[in-house]
């Protein structure tokens, strides 16, 4: 993936902050908006400006969790992922989100090893925020795209590994690419009328 292709970024310490939290706990709660808007609540996002991006950004890692989870595996060797520290695996992902899939600003490069370190130091352990500061700068080496083939189908399709081989089970391998192209085309954009509050002649 060419630098040139990636988004800028840029983030403040407070939303840096929000979406590790984020992420952290849409492992824990569910579903997942429910956990995002918890944290976000909580850091003021509705109120201080952002919604937009870090909602982009936390939807983002969702959806390229499998190919993320794979990174931090094969790139920085820390396999079985789920046996780390949540606070430390939330940190990789979005750390990794934004160094290898991301232009992030040098400020938030330095948020994105100082800030998130100093965060799940508080969050977890010393040591694992230590741990963090020490190995978060080897991403910037990492090409997907070596650690994992565009052709790959967790590459393809941005999803997890477990369950395109499960969807293939079920379905067969021609009804399951179906679904996967399915689930990777955007959708037009809708409306819904809550119908408690006004209709639809209004």
């Amino acid at each position: 993936m060419s630098i040139n292709k990636r988004k800028k970024v840029r983030l403040r310490e407070w939303m840096v902050k929000a979406l590790v939290e984020a992420v952290r706990w849409s492992e824990k709660v569910k579903p997942s908006q429910h956990a995002k808007r918890e944290v976000f609540r909580k850091y003021r996002i509705y109120e201080r400006g952002g919604e937009r991006l870090l909602t982009a950004l936390f939807y983002d890692i969702l959806k390229k969790m499998g190919l993320i989870d794979r990174i931090i595996e094969e790139g920085l060797g820390l396999k079985p992922i789920y046996i780390l520290d949540p606070w430390l695996r939330a940190a990789l992902r979005v750390a990794v989100e934004i160094l290898v899939f991301k232009q992030p600003s040098p400020a938030t490069k330095r948020m994105i090893r100082n800030v998130v370190a100093s965060l799940i130091s508080g969050k977890s352990h010393p040591y694992i925020g230590m741990y963090y500061w020490r190995i978060v700068d080897k991403l910037y080496s990492i090409d997907p795209e070596k650690v994992l083939p565009r052709n790959d189908p967790v590459y393809r399709y941005m999803l997890p590994r477990w369950y395109i081989d499960k969807i293939r089970i079920l379905l067969g391998d021609h009804e399951a690419e179906k679904l996967f192209e399915a689930l990777n085309t955007s959708l037009p954009i809708s409306v819904r009328v809550n119908i408690l509050k006004t209709t639809l002649l209004e």
